[in-house]
């Protein structure tokens, strides 16, 4: 998912299904195996619309799967997803900036700096700060 050609056209299909549905991002982060949202959705029918959406068109997107000819099973009989969406809810405040700041080292992580070295060496990572996010 980290092949320029993908990771481009993955970053603005989800951009573009967020708006269509209304839904928030605040933090988007391709690691290339996985994706990490920090999103808000309206109600958990939108979350469920955006996240199947979401999870089908970037198999498709990867795999180059057209309709009329389905990505094949792999020798393990699955599909292209190993495991079911894992979401949490996150609350606003210090709940939100650790799960932030966890994107921002699981991104370095993807990139293949070693973080978890550096940060054993006693070295910080910097916190980036977008919009605060309105309580709503």
């Amino acid at each position: 998912m980290l092949q320029d050609r993908n990771a481009a056209h993955i970053h603005a299909f989800t951009y573009r299904l967020a708006n269509r549905w209304g839904v928030r991002i605040y933090r988007f982060a391709n690691v290339g195996n996985h994706i990490h949202l920090l999103i808000r959705a309206r109600s958990r029918a939108v979350f469920q619309r955006f996240i199947r959406e979401l999870s089908g068109t970037i198999a498709i997107i990867v795999t180059g799967a057209k309709k009329a000819s389905p990505l094949k099973k792999n020798s393990q009989n699955r599909g292209f997803w190993d495991h079911l969406v894992f979401t949490r809810i996150v609350h606003f405040g210090r709940d939100y900036e650790q799960v932030a700041q966890y994107l921002i080292k699981n991104l370095f992580e993807g990139a293949g700096v070693p973080i978890k070295k550096l940060l054993a060496q006693g070295r910080h990572v910097m916190t980036i700060r977008g919009d605060p996010p309105s309580a709503v």
